[in-house]
Parts: structure tokens; C-alpha cells; sequence
């Protein structure tokens, strides 16, 4: 199954993020009537102006030599070279005239030339975003010109690209009925996207009308500001918004960035609502970082207007986002982790799509990514997915709002049925008080004769139960292993309860050439831990008398349901038992199943503990464990030993240390002590180990029950 994943995994990092490049065909492009939409990189050549000083003429001149083959479907060079030229030749061998239409599939290149060179004649169309969208020869948001090759010619055609925008040339080849086609769906799509971006925000807008919830207000103007984004990135918003204003058309793209880092950064200020944590770790850095990060969004946008610097507004939009995508990130797992904040979830997740996509989207503008469906598509698909979880977020907010707030108002109503209740009460005691004084005098009498029977039912009564009391821990220590044996193995046990009767539990069983090791522990402790206990003891007994070569996991599945159900006779829902079974193979091999403390292992070898974790789930919280346990392994050298214990012993606390001053580090004998102690004990005998660790434990007070299991391979 890993392998099937991981293939998928590289067949679509291949498909969607490796730019695909093939061996350059240059040549001549045939026309024929079958023509639907063509990718003509591959039969394009490339020329590089450096100083943008090159006029047709010039490059008419150029020997071969001076042109590059490109490689790619869809070239793009990024942001690094102001002007560049490219060329390629079609021919038409059929014997009719052929329409069709060249596109430019990139909306933000500032000038473009088409130099047409057929049969001697020389012809020229100048367009680019720098010109009213008027002057364009065909009404669309990319830049596509309308074209006729005549029967059996040739033509040669010369494009100059002049940008400080990202250089990317996608050539499309296209019949008029083929694009006209793309046309109609294209706008079909994008006008349902940006009609859902606006739905949210005017159904959002209405939300903020009616409980004036700040968050609101910024969650719509980063809706309106990613449409207006996008739009401005698409083209959309030069053909339809402000065709005529063409240094805005340039600029707004930048002036968007800057509007969607301030408003995502005060949204999240105010849907985390992060003065609730005001007291809390790191909670004024927290808040002075998401102030700069919106003044980062502002000032970037002033600047922008400003300054009137195309390429220092392109370097300042990368630096603030990134920045902004950094350090929000960062805060929101610091709000999850450290505050544990449920909107931060649903923040970082929502942030994250948006993220992602514009990040796809952003790796095509500077040509590490190929223009596909991921990348073309990433802003726009990355935002409405952003915008719809964010407005569950916010939805889920009011529901909560909602519901602390009908749990409060039942809360004061309860507590209004209650004084009521009370003041009633009162009454009738305050009439009744006056007629029980004057017949208490005669009940004195009586009572003191009634206290000294009580007090004789209560002695023995309290005798009674002491006995009771200790047949419940005679029979808890009957139960118990007096001779514990596994052959090759020395074993010491030992094991003390915090009341009378304890929940803690261990057991060495022999069945059927079968040996068997068990320690748990039931949640609190007292006699309905030490009826519980018994319960295992007699279930685990049980079931390895009948199958004595049944798996752990299956051992532990099989009693589950018995003390499920006898939990919830004895109306104790609320208890569980941490346990774990191990059964020796041979050879040192133990299986081993059942989520208990880790055991601990030492290795005569090097000296060392080593910590092997147990898995799966406690008995009694789920009526069916199938599938939830598993079998796990260890296996032991000559000399070698390991550790089963209760929380009994690393929870014990220091003597004399005050409860509401404690430290864990200090005051609390630990897991790590433990380790150490087993460490320096572990070349010795199993009962010099088990004697070392209750010795260690002087000095620590054990509010719980106290039990360990010391097993060493001697051959």
C-alpha cells in the first residue's frame, strides 16, 4: 500500500509541478482544417534584447545562429529580462484559406508587437495592457489576434514582448469556433466563481448588520479585495472595470496584495479574538506581531500608490506576503498548541488554502511551475475553498456563541426554580419552628435514648465492615501470585495498596505449556477498584484455561466485553483499567499488547534502559476493542531485564511539598528518576532491583497504589 502511494505521490508531482520540457521541433507549423487549440512552443524560437534597443529591421538581420529553439510547450522567463522576441512560421498546404486565432495567454504584459511577414508584404499589430482595452483586436481578457493564412503560403510571425510585469508567452494556436467556444465556458466559469465570492460576501455583510462583530467587517473586505485580485491578475478587471484607466490597470494588482495582507491579518485579530489570552504566554509579542503585520499590508499599499515603482511594488508584494504568510502561520499554531484555540484551527486551515493556491499560482508567474490547471487556477480555486471554510468558521462561532449562551440562560433559570423553591421552603420551616419548639423539650428525652441505640449500631456496624474490609484484601492477596515462575527467568513482584483494598493488578500464569505476565490498574482505587480487579483476574484466568495459546490482543478483546458490561451492572460507567499482557514465546521473545505505562528495559550489554511503548485501548470505555489492540514484540538477552510498573510509583510526590506549589520537575519522582534507578540497578538480582526502587521511593508520599513486576533472562 506504501509503495501504491508513494507512486501516486511522483506521477502527480510529476504531472502537476515539473515544468514539461521536450526536445525543441522549430520548423514550420501546419495548417489544416483540423485545427481546434495548439500549443506552439515547441516550434518557437526565442531572442533575448537586453537593452530593448532592437526594431524588426534589426532582428529581420539576425543570422539563425542568434535564436533560441525553446524546449517548452508553454515558454515563460519569469521576471528577469524587460523584452524579448520570438518567432515562427506557419504554412498552409491545403487548398482554401484558413482562419484562425493567435493568443497570448497572459494578460499583464505591458507591450506587445506582432510583426507579419507573407509572401514580401510586412504587417504589424500593436497591442499590450499599457493601451485602452479598446485598441485590442479581438474583445477579450487575454490578448488574442484573428489571423488568415492564405491556400498553400507561408507566413512568418514576430512577436516583441515588453514587460516589467512576469514574462510569460503561452502561445495558442485556436480555430475561431474552438475559441469562441472556450470563450463562452471560461466566462461562464469565472463569472460563477467571482458570483460565489460575492454571494459570501454580501451573506457575510448582512451577519455583520446584525451583531456587530468586527471580524465580519474584515472577512468581507479579504473577500472583496481577493476578487478584485484576481480579477485585476486575469485580466477581467482591465476588460470589464477600467478599460480606459491604464495606470491603475498596472498598479491595482499590487495595491490588492497589500489591501488582502492587512484585511487576513485583521481578521484573524479579531475571529481569534487574541485579547482572551491577554495573561497568557507570549500573548503581547502575539499581539504586536499581527499589529506590524497588518501595518506591513498598509504601508505596502500606500507605498505602492506612492512611490510609482512597478518592479519595487512586485519585490515589496513577495516580501510582505511572505512575511505575513510566515509569521501567520507560526501564530496560529501558537494559538492551537499553547492556547489551544479552535478558531486558530479553523484559520490555519482556511489560511493554508489560500496559501497554497497562491503559491502554485506564483511559482508559474516566475516560471518554476507550468501553466497547468493547479497553477493557472491556483488563486481562484485556493480562495473560494479559503472563503467557504472560513465562513463555516464563522458560522461555527455563532453556534457556539449560541449555545453558551442557551446554556446560561437555562443556568439562571435553574437558578431562579431553585430560589424559588428555597424561599418556599423556608416559609413552611419558619411556621412549622414554632410548633416543634414547644414539643422539642419532650423529644430531648427521647433523642438522647434514641443516640446512645445509634451509637451502639454504629460501632458495630463500623466493626462489621472492618472485618468485611479485611476478607476483601485476603482475598485480593489470595489471589495473587505467592510463587511467581517462568522457566529461564527470575522474577520479583511487589505490590501495595493505597486503602485497604487497591485497584492495581499482576499476575504470573502457567497454563498449558504457556507463561503469561499481566499488570494493570484500575482508574481510582478502594474496594470497587479491587471488585473490578478480581473481575480481570478471574476473566483473564478464564479465558487462558480454555485457550492458553490465544494472542494477547485477542486476550484482551475476549474479557473487554465482560467487564463492559459488569461495569455498567455495578453503575460504575466512569472506571477503566489500564492494563497490558505479555506472553513469553522462547527465546527471550515476549509478545505483548494493551495500552499500560511503557515498560522499561534494560540491556545487560551497554548499561542501558531502553523505553518500548505499549498501544491499543483501556478496557471498559468501549464495548468492542476489535481491531483497536495489536501485537507488539521485545525480546530479552541472558542478563538482560524489564520493568512493569504502576503510575503509583511515578506519581509519588515529595514529602513536605505544598500541593499548589509543586513542580513536577522538582517534587514528583518521575519517570525519568525511575529509569535511572532501574539503570543503576539492573546488573543486580530481580529482588535487589525491586528492594533498590522502594527504597529510592523514601522520602515520596504515594497517594496511589503501588505495584512492579522485575523479570530477568538468566539462560
Amino acid at each position: 500500500m506504501k509503495k501504491i502511494f508513494f507512486l501516486i505521490l511522483c506521477l502527480f508531482v510529476l504531472f502537476f509541478f515539473i515544468p514539461r520540457h521536450a526536445r525543441a521541433l522549430t520548423g514550420s507549423i501546419d495548417l489544416d482544417g483540423g485545427l481546434s487549440r495548439m500549443a506552439i512552443g515547441l516550434y518557437m524560437e526565442y531572442l533575448v534584447d537586453r537593452d530593448g534597443g532592437l526594431g524588426i529591421d534589426d532582428v529581420l538581420a539576425l543570422k539563425d545562429e542568434a535564436w533560441t529553439a525553446s524546449t517548452s510547450e508553454v515558454p515563460a522567463f519569469g521576471y528577469w529580462q524587460p523584452v524579448y522576441w520570438e518567432r515562427f512560421r506557419i504554412e498552409n498546404k491545403t487548398g482554401s484559406d484558413i482562419d484562425f486565432n493567435l493568443e497570448v495567454a497572459y494578460p499583464l504584459i505591458e507591450s506587445l508587437n506582432l510583426y507579419i511577414i507573407e509572401g514580401g508584404r510586412r504587417s504589424m499589430v500593436e497591442t499590450g495592457c499599457l493601451k485602452p482595452f479598446n485598441t485590442r483586436p479581438v474583445d477579450y481578457r487575454n490578448f488574442v489576434f484573428p489571423l488568415k493564412l492564405k491556400a498553400r503560403s507561408k507566413a512568418s510571425y514576430y512577436l516583441r514582448f515588453c514587460s516589467e510585469s512576469a514574462m510569460n508567452t503561452y502561445l495558442y494556436l485556436w480555430s475561431p469556433s474552438a475559441f469562441e467556444k472556450y470563450r463562452f465556458y471560461e466566462t461562464v466559469f469565472l463569472g460563477m466563481l467571482y458570483a460565489v465570492m460575492m454571494v459570501m460576501a454580501l451573506y457575510n455583510l448582512f451577519i455583520f448588520f446584525s451583531i456587530r462583530d468586527k471580524s465580519y467587517l474584515f472577512y468581507i473586505l479579504f473577500i472583496v479585495s481577493v476578487i478584485f485580485f484576481m480579477m485585476a491578475m486575469e485580466g477581467t478587471a482591465y476588460q470589464y472595470l477600467w478599460p480606459n484607466s491604464i495606470w491603475w490597470g498596472k498598479m491595482c494588482v499590487n495595491v490588492f496584495v497589500g489591501i488582502v495582507n492587512f484585511s487576513i491579518v485583521m481578521f484573524a485579530l479579531y475571529y481569534i479574538n487574541a485579547w482572551q489570552f491577554k495573561g497568557r504566554p507570549l500573548y503581547s509579542l502575539v499581539i504586536r506581531l499581527l499589529y506590524i503585520m497588518a501595518a506591513l499590508g498598509l504601508i505596502h499599499t500606500l507605498g505602492t500608490l506612492v512611490l510609482d515603482n512597478f518592479k519595487l511594488a512586485v519585490l515589496s508584494s513577495a516580501t510582505v506576503t511572505s512575511i505575513n504568510t510566515s509569521l501567520g502561520a507560526v501564530l496560529a499554531l501558537v494559538s492551537i498548541f499553547l492556547y489551544r484555540s479552535r478558531e486558530a484551527v479553523f484559520f490555519l486551515i482556511g489560511f493554508a488554502l489560500f496559501i497554497i493556491g497562491a503559491l502554485f499560482f506564483a511559482l508559474k508567474e516566475f516560471a518554476v511551475l507550468p501553466p497547468v490547471l493547479i497553477t493557472t487556477y491556483g488563486v481562484q480555486i485556493g480562495a473560494v475553498l479559503s472563503v467557504v471554510l472560513l465562513s463555516f468558521a464563522l458560522a461555527d462561532r455563532i453556534n457556539v456563541m449560541r449555545k453558551a449562551i442557551q446554556a446560561a440562560h437555562d443556568k439562571l433559570a435553574d437558578l431562579n426554580r431553585n430560589l424559588e423553591k428555597k424561599v418556599e421552603e423556608r416559609t413552611a420551616e419558619l411556621k412549622t419552628t414554632m410548633e416543634a419548639m414547644e414539643s422539642m423539650n419532650e423529644e430531648l428525652n427521647a433523642t438522647n435514648e434514641e443516640l446512645e441505640a445509634i451509637n451502639v449500631q454504629l460501632l458495630e456496624t463500623r466493626d462489621q465492615l472492618w472485618g468485611e474490609m479485611q476478607i476483601a484484601k485476603k482475598i485480593q492477596t489470595v489471589l495473587l501470585p505467592q510463587m511467581p515462575h517462568i522457566p529461564g527467568y527470575r522474577i520479583s513482584v511487589f505490590m501495595h495498596p493505597a486503602d485497604e483494598v487497591g485497584g492495581d493488578y499482576y499476575d504470573i500464569i502457567n497454563a498449558g505449556g504457556y507463561h503469561w505476565i499481566v499488570i494493570g490498574d484500575v482508574s481510582g482505587h478502594g474496594v470497587p477498584a479491587g471488585l473490578i480487579m478480581m473481575m480481570v483476574q478471574t476473566s483473564i484466568n478464564l479465558v487462558i484455561s480454555r485457550e492458553p495459546d490465544i494472542s494477547p490482543s485477542k486476550l484482551l478483546s475476549a474479557i473487554n466485553s465482560t467487564i463492559y458490561t459488569n461495569l455498567r451492572r455495578m453503575k460504575e460507567e466512569d472506571k477503566y483499567m489500564t492494563i497490558t499482557v505479555l506472553a513469553a514465546i522462547k527465546d527471550g521473545m515476549f509478545q505483548f499488547s494493551g495500552l499500560h505505562q511503557d515498560i522499561l528495559l534494560y540491556r545487560s550489554a551497554t548499561g542501558t534502559v531502553e523505553s518500548v511503548e505499549t498501544v491499543g485501548m483501556w478496557l471498559g470505555v468501549l464495548d468492542n476493542l476489535e481491531g483497536m489492540n495489536r501485537d507488539k514484540s521485545l525480546s530479552l538477552n541472558v542478563g538482560d531485564a524489564f520493568l512493569l510498573y504502576t503510575d503509583g510509583i511515578t506519581e509519588a510526590w515529595r514529602e513536605g511539598s505544598v500541593k499548589e506549589k509543586r513542580t513536577m520537575e522538582e517534587d514528583m519522582y518521575g519517570y525519568e528518576r525511575l529509569s535511572d534507578v532501574f539503570a543503576s540497578l539492573g546488573s543486580r538480582q530481580p529482588d535487589e532491583i525491586r528492594d533498590g526502587i522502594l527504597g529510592s521511593l523514601k522520602g515520596y508520599s504515594c497517594p496511589d497504589d503501588v505495584t512492579l513486576v522485575v523479570l530477568k533472562r538468566v539462560e
